[in-house]
Parts: C-alpha cells; sequence; structure tokens
C-alpha cells in the first residue's frame, strides 16, 4: 500500500540521517550497548508521584519534612534543548542528595528524592498516599491533559499507575474505563487500583482493546483516551544489556522480525482509538527507545486516509519539556517536534509520547 511505501522510506532515510548525524551511537549509549563508549547510565533518582485522590501535594511535603527531608528549589529545565546531531549525553545532571528533595517540574504533584532511597514500606506508599511511578511514565497522563469529570479510556492498563494517575488528574468526578485482555495483569491492575484508594472514578474491563465496538456504550462517550500498548520495553534502564530488547535489529541495521510485529500492532490499536466518535484527543506512548515503535507508529497513523478524513493531527505533547522526537527526516521534523522522548540521560527511563487532537468540527462529523 502507499502508506507502506512511505513508512518503508522513512525508515530508509532515517537510517541515513542517524549515519549522518550520529544518532546510531547516541543510540546505543542511549540502550548501554556494549557498542558504546558512552559513560554507564546515571542512577535514576526515586519519584513518588502524591496521589492527591488521598492527600494535596503540601501535606504530603510537610510529612517528610518532619522526617528531616530538606525541601529544595525545583533546578530549572529552562534553556535546556535536546540536539539529536550532539548525541544525548549528559543533559541533565541534577540529582537531589541524601536528606534532600524537590518538586517536580515538569509532572504536577511528583517528588523527586535520592536515588536508591527504600520507601515500599514507608506508611504514605503502604496507605496509597505515595505512588512509586518513574517520571517518564507519568508523562503520558500528563500529556493527555484530561478535564475535570471527563470520561476516559485506558487502552492497555495494567498494571495501573497511569489509571490512577488519570483519576487523580480528572478529578473530581473522573470516570476511567480501564481495559486489559489478559487476566493475571487484570489481576494486578485491580489490586494496584484498590491500593489506590480510586473507589468509583475507575471501572475494569477485562477484555482485548481490538475487540470493543466504538459506537457501543462505555466507548461512545469517551472524550479522551490513553493507549500505552505492548512494546520492546527497550528504554527500561534495568534491562539495558538485554540484547533481544536493547538492538531488536537484525545485521544490517535491519528491525527484527519481532520489533516490525510489535509496531504492526501498535498501528492497530491507535487506529482502533482514533475511531471512538466523541474522542477529542488521544496520547500514545511506550518505553521503547525505538523509532520504529515512537515516532514512525505516530506518523504512519497520522498519514492513514480515515485519519486525515476525521481531522485528527499531532499536537505538542508537554510544551515545555526540552527533549523532542527523533527528526528522521526533513519532511516529518516540525510533527516529530511535537513529540516526546526522554532516557537516563534526563535521569528517566526511556520514553516516548505523542498526542493526537481533532478540533470540534471532527467530532461533529465523527457523531454523524
Amino acid at each position: 500500500s502507499k502508506l507502506l511505501r512511505w513508512q518503508a522510506d522513512l525508515l530508509r532515510s532515517s537510517k541515513q540521517r542517524q549515519r549522518e548525524d550520529g544518532l546510531r551511537k547516541a543510540l546505543a549509549g542511549f540502550a548501554g550497548s556494549a557498542e558504546s563508549d558512552q559513560a554507564p547510565l546515571p542512577r535514576l533518582p526515586r519519584y513518588a508521584r502524591v496521589n492527591t485522590l488521598r492527600a494535596a501535594t503540601l501535606d504530603v511535603v510537610s510529612a517528610l519534612q518532619r522526617e528531616g527531608y530538606q525541601l529544595q528549589p525545583t533546578p530549572a529545565l529552562s534553556g535546556k534543548t535536546m540536539a539529536w546531531s550532539q548525541g544525548v549525553a549528559h543533559a541533565v545532571t541534577s540529582r537531589p542528595d541524601n536528606g534532600a528533595m524537590w518538586i517536580d517540574e515538569t509532572v504536577r504533584d511528583l517528588l523527586v528524592l535520592p536515588a536508591g532511597l527504600e520507601l515500599h514500606r514507608h506508611q504514605l506508599v503502604s496507605s496509597g498516599t505515595l505512588i512509586l511511578q518513574d517520571k517518564a511514565s507519568c508523562f503520558t497522563p500528563a500529556a493527555l491533559a484530561p478535564r475535570a469529570g471527563e470520561a476516559i479510556i485506558d487502552c492497555c492498563a495494567a498494571p495501573g499507575n497511569k489509571t490512577s494517575q488519570l483519576a487523580a488528574l480528572a478529578a473530581p468526578g473522573a470516570m476511567v474505563v480501564a481495559v486489559e485482555r489478559n487476566p493475571g495483569r487484570a489481576k494486578t491492575l485491580r489490586n494496584r487500583l484498590a491500593a489506590a484508594h480510586v473507589g468509583s472514578a475507575v471501572r475494569v474491563v477485562e477484555g482485548d482493546f481490538l475487540s470493543i465496538q466504538p459506537t457501543d456504550a462505555p466507548w461512545r462517550d469517551a472524550t479522551a483516551l490513553l493507549l500505552d500498548p505492548s512494546c520492546s520495553g527497550s528504554g527500561i534502564v534495568e534491562r539495558r544489556g538485554d540484547n533481544e530488547l536493547q538492538g531488536a535489529q537484525k545485521p544490517g541495521g535491519m528491525p527484527s522480525p519481532r520489533l516490525r510485529a510489535l509496531a504492526a500492532l501498535q498501528v492497530r490499536l491507535l487506529l482502533h482509538a482514533l475511531k471512538l466518535p466523541q474522542v477529542r484527543r488521544v496520547a500514545y506512548s511506550t518505553c521503547s527507545i525505538h523509532p520504529l515503535e515512537n515516532e514512525v507508529v505516530a506518523l504512519t497513523v497520522a498519514r492513514h486516509p480515515e485519519v486525515v478524513r476525521a481531522g485528527w493531527t499531532i499536537a505538542p505533547a508537554l510544551p515545555s519539556w526540552p527533549c523532542r522526537g527523533m527528526p528522521l527526516s526533513d519532511e516529518v521534523r516540525s510533527e516529530c517536534s511535537k513529540m516526546v522522548r526522554s532516557g537516563p540521560e534526563w535521569l528517566t527511563n526511556g520514553f516516548f509520547v505523542a498526542v493526537f487532537e481533532r478540533p470540534a468540527e471532527g467530532l461533529r462529523a465523527a457523531g454523524q
């Protein structure tokens, strides 16, 4: 098809750009592969999101201060940029020292604490008031930016941290439907949501999102949607030594069959998500470093005739975050700049987010 040919051309173009700009070396360092001569990846801070369904952020900060933690000014991201042609090393160096903490600048209600801090048995965690969640994992709900009381679909919801974050962001009156097809992961999802005390704000549906009928309830009533599907997991720092996940390419630089299969599934899921008639905004994310699962998926879907006809476009995600999408070619540079990437150089796991939105005219047309 025309879209598949365009996707293949884009991949070839991106490989050439990687060779020209040294991006292959940068990505190798990003994944922690043996080919990289960069320094070892930094230890990530301990991130803890305040569950505002349980407590106010400043109240939690005060409780931690009574335990001896010192609240420091948040290091500013202003002025920091990501230039892909210069690689990705040493973008951010600020981490809290022992006994210090600050409130994150990008993610609302996220606390940044010293690396390696053991909090799993802390009373604030066991009570569901603090949720241990990597900063980049918080990006997708933050980029979706749901409105108070909005009806939201979380398509591949387990283990549930993003789901409870959506419920908190859309409070009061949030209505989140969390979909999970795997029975074991659905059980984990329910347990984690119970621990977060989401109450009636979240309903769990055990099933395959691809099998839902967009015009049936409750799907037809949703106005925002989060899609964080299965991916290679190649951005997760703890997995950086796993060659299957990190390289995911055959000799010669061609994506592996597994990576291509994941990307094909991701395209199917995103296309299905964009069919829901009243959805105005969709956030797509992965914990992958591979362009095939990230920019290529988003750009391929954005060019699908049905998506174009419905008025969907790629919107700026988290505009204040300095690290943007990888510019795979000059043709798509502007669209990629609206996407978000992150990784160990920004003191997070590797992550990607793209946001789709459509105007009210597109919503009216979809409802006809």
